[in-house]
């Protein structure tokens, strides 16, 4: 059977979740997937053991939530979803998967609903609806952190000849082949739905990243100068990891629309027939971002 336990990590409430495909801890601290180890694998997530553990600041690795906004634009940097206190809604298992569902987080008219799926893959789908009248310029980001060898010795495959912005520059570009890492990498390619691979030769595995709802693919590593800038990062941590994250970001941003009700009557045959009618212009966004499945090689 699963099993799930309430317990502390670094004086943050986590949930342990264990089943017979794998185990998994997520904080409530937003929400955030902190470790997911399949059955007799590797753990497939990173954390930098020079990360925050408090409320107000975001945790360094494992799969933090980037929403309503993704990247520098407004303060905080990624939104606050990463920064704030969840709570579990409802839980399903069985013997070999468990479904978390995390109770709806409203920001100003935004409504945000995460369900996380632990099984021989890791499975999340955030979603936002705008309750509001005003329209809304979403972008978000399901952040993840792998897990990896050596930088300078992996590869990820699934975005050739596909576009991206390079941040660092500001300049645009196509990948040629696979992506391999010999400086500070910060990337969006954004419009590619495509699975992304890491191959990861020492390791002998690859992990295999696919999604749906988001056009945006960043890939990031912050090499050695900005990993020494960055209190909450070890100076050599760049080595062990890599993130390749399911985003809209860039030009893939969505546009919430308003959520409006209406009702109206109509003479018909000496009688009133109501016409209730309930619509939403309120795009719904799904990142459906399966996290893990392995080879060997």
């Amino acid at each position: 059977m699963a099993d799930l336990i309430t317990d502390t990590w670094n004086g943050l409430r986590v949930l342990k979740v264990s089943n017979e495909a794998a185990e998994a801890v997520i904080a409530l601290h937003g929400a955030h997937v902190l470790s997911y180890k399949p059955a007799g694998e590797r753990e497939v997530l990173w954390l930098s053991q020079e990360s925050w553990h408090e409320a107000g600041k975001p945790i360094r690795g494992g799969i933090p939530v980037c929403w309503p906004w993704f990247g520098p634009a407004k303060e905080p940097a990624h939104g606050v979803a990463r920064i704030t206190e969840w709570a579990l809604k409802n839980t399903v298992s069985d013997t070999a998967k468990t479904v978390l569902a995390f109770e709806a987080f409203a920001f100003e008219n935004l409504i945000a609903e995460i369900t996380i799926t632990i099984a021989d893959s890791l499975t999340l789908e955030l979603s936002t609806t705008n309750l509001g009248a005003e329209e809304f310029r979403l972008t978000s980001a399901l952040h993840s952190y792998f897990s990896i060898s050596d930088i300078a010795d992996i590869a990820i495959s699934g975005l050739d000849k596909a576009e991206y912005l390079d941040t660092l520059t500001g300049t645009r570009h196509i990948q040629e082949e696979q992506i391999r890492f010999t400086a500070e990498t910060d990337r969006i390619y954004d419009s590619s739905d495509a699975e992304c691979v890491i191959e990861d030769p020492a390791y002998k595995k690859k992990i295999h990243v696919s999604k749906a709802g988001s056009l945006s693919t960043v890939i990031w590593n912050p090499w050695i100068a900005k990993s020494r800038r960055m209190p909450d990062f070890g100076d050599e941590e760049y080595h062990g990891m890599v993130c390749v994250e399911a985003a809209n970001a860039a030009n893939d941003f969505r546009i919430l629309r308003i959520f409006f009700f209406s009702l109206r009557y109509r003479a018909a045959n000496s009688a009133y027939c109501a016409e209730h009618s309930r619509h939403s212009t309120s795009a719904s966004l799904i990142d459906f971002l399966r996290l893990f499945e392995i080879s060997l090689t």
